[in-house]
């Protein structure tokens, strides 16, 4: 019986190697493209970021997080602010979170330009938790969808999808968390809908949805109102947060192409030849464009009926 002893080094070469053929066989990330009447249905995001305002305070003062998940399609955002010896008066603290999805409108080089009317569409949902704690220090969230045009860098549609002001009749009481007015409480909700647009075939779109919190305070006493959409919002609960569980592109068609297609087909002619190609029957000859029949001359009233009947 003989044993093969196997060198470290080269059992290691063999699994990085193995490990590099393994990651170059996985496919990369198509970017979606859409034709004149198709629909493009978006499974998941591209991309997501996020970003936070605070203006002349201290971060841990302004207690303002955002998360995002491409791949769940979520956001995530709060302000929450305290009182404390950093912060400066009358500043609004702003956190903001953005699911990002591109796609093409393809055309051919005799159909690039043509603009062609599209429709987007999206299901919506949002689960958070609005608090008014003050006089100034109100909260306000919004959530946005808006439609750019990579090609010529301009937004070309922004809709505001759904916004609540948490401002009501409130107390200064800082650090209570609890629902002391008419404008907070639980915000928990979905919306569907679908807004036209035009696109320009060729062009590069972005598709994003935004959701952000902000509270204005301030400084003083009049701190401790709440903008929280992540988890944990209220008493331990998950599922905080903000997305979309539909969204999709459908495309019209291309009506000058189409009537170019029109134009084609009303002066086609084409070349055949009026024998077996043989001898004197080897000749061609030409059609002549396509030609409407003569309409039919409606029947005298009273005529009889191919059935022997009359009409009446």
């Amino acid at each position: 019986m003989s044993s093969t002893i196997k060198s470290p080094s080269l059992t290691l070469s063999r699994a990085l190697l193995a490990l590099f053929l393994s990651l170059a066989a996985v496919p990369s990330a198509a970017e979606e493209t859409v034709s004149p009447g198709e629909t493009v249905e978006f499974l998941a995001a591209d991309s997501c970021s996020t970003k936070l305002e605070i203006p002349n305070a201290v971060d841990a003062l302004a207690r303002a997080h955002a998360e995002c998940s491409a791949g769940q399609r979520l956001l995530k955002a709060e302000v929450r602010p305290i009182v404390g010896a950093g912060w400066v008066g009358l500043q609004t603290v702003r956190a903001s979170a953005t699911l990002r999805n591109d796609f093409e409108l393809l055309g051919d080089p005799e159909t690039l330009g043509n603009t062609v009317g599209a429709w987007v569409t999206y299901d919506a949902n949002w689960n958070g938790r609005m608090l008014f704690i003050g006089f100034l220090s109100n909260p306000t969230v919004e959530l946005a969808i808006r439609l750019t045009d990579l090609t010529d860098s301009k937004v070309i549609k922004g809709e505001l999808i759904w916004g609540r002001d948490g401002r009501g009749v409130g107390i200064s009481v800082p650090y209570i968390p609890f629902d002391l007015n008419l404008g907070g409480g639980v915000d928990k909700d979905g919306v569907s809908n679908t807004f036209p647009a035009v696109l320009t075939r060729g062009h590069k779109y972005r598709l994003e949805l935004v959701m952000t919190c902000a509270v204005f305070s301030d400084g003083g006493l009049d701190v401790g109102s709440e903008c929280d959409y992540m988890d944990n919002y209220i008493l331990g609960q998950s599922g905080g947060g903000a997305g979309w569980s539909k969204l999709a592109v459908k495309v019209g068609l291309d009506e000058a192409e189409v009537l170019k297609k029109l134009e084609d087909l009303a002066t086609h002619t084409h070349v055949y030849l009026t024998g077996k190609g043989v001898g004197h029957n080897n000749t061609e000859a030409e059609t002549s464009a396509p030609v409407e029949g003569p309409a039919e001359a409606p029947a005298p009233v009273g005529s009889p009926r191919p059935g022997g009947g009359k009409k009446h």
